[in-house]
């Protein structure tokens, strides 16, 4: 086959009709990835969005490709953002749910062949931690939360590992949820963590512990960040009564002012209550 270059476009002298089928498909494609202005998001459907909609926790392209590496995700085309930032072998890796016999399914689709975020118990050393991490650049609402449902699998220990779901700041951690810590689960199970509307330009962490001397395997699947677009109203947020005892209700900190609320277990009355935390 041979093959030139005229006015800026490839053409072809002798293809097949095969090739040339293919040639005309990426012509397309080189006019579409070119059809927005400077500084336009690009939808795969077609559209131009700001870049400013990239990532806002809102679909804004008709095919949701504006949000598709944005952190919420099932693992079963890729991992959405987030990168294995371990130290060391014990690592997180995306893998087919049947690389382990329990539970043997992801949680998306319920099969072997689905695809879960996944760490080799056998690739532990001494005191491993793996280190799961994604940015975050937008300003999310003020019920935004994580919700993701996890799998702890080890047949020999009844010793506890634990997860911890980190917010990192520059050089401040802090955690979003208390450590989640079992010894082994049979199937899959889900937790959230609570965030918040805090200001972009920060990071978070799936950091897993195994433990002391025996690492394990865990998996991760269907992580979605819920309540985080803007005029997002979490479901029951009509309800303003409130005694603080289980939790804050409907109530949530705007971590945009000068002063935040805290939930305190302080004696005053027996109850719990509500304290500047500044």
């Amino acid at each position: 086959m041979d093959l030139s270059f005229s006015l800026g476009f490839l053409t072809m002298c002798h293809a097949s009709p095969d090739m040339k089928h293919i040639f005309f498909l990426l012509s397309v494609l080189l006019v579409m990835v070119s059809s927005c202005p400077d500084g336009r998001f690009n939808c795969t459907s077609g559209e131009c969005l700001l870049a400013d909609l990239v990532c806002d926790f809102k679909k804004d392209c008709k095919d949701g490709s504006d949000e598709e590496f944005c952190g919420s995700c099932d693992f079963e085309h890729h991992s959405c953002g987030w990168n294995d930032t371990s130290a060391d072998s014990y690592r997180w890796r995306r893998q087919m749910a049947n690389i382990t016999s329990v539970p043997g399914l992801d949680h998306t689709t319920h099969s072997p062949f689905g695809h879960v975020m996944h760490i080799d118990g056998k690739e532990g050393r001494f005191l491993p931690r793996a280190k799961l991490e994604y940015s975050v650049d937008k300003l999310a609402a003020l019920g935004c939360q994580i919700r993701f449902w996890y799998h702890i699998y080890n047949n020999k220990s009844s010793l506890s590992s634990y997860l911890e779901v980190v917010m990192v700041r520059g050089t401040s951690e802090e955690k979003l949820l208390p450590d989640i810590s079992k010894s082994m689960i049979y199937g899959w199970e889900n937790a959230t963590a609570f965030i918040g509307n805090r200001p972009g330009g920060y990071k978070l962490w799936f950091s897993f512990h195994p433990s002391f001397m025996e690492a394990r395997d865990f998996m991760l699947d269907d992580i979605g960040f819920e309540n985080c677009a803007e005029g997002d109203v979490p479901a029951g947020s009509d309800q303003l009564s409130c005694d603080f005892e289980k939790d804050t209700c409907s109530w949530y900190p705007d971590y945009t002012a000068s002063l935040l609320w805290k939930r305190e277990n302080k004696k005053l009355n027996e109850g719990k209550y509500l304290t500047d935390s500044k």
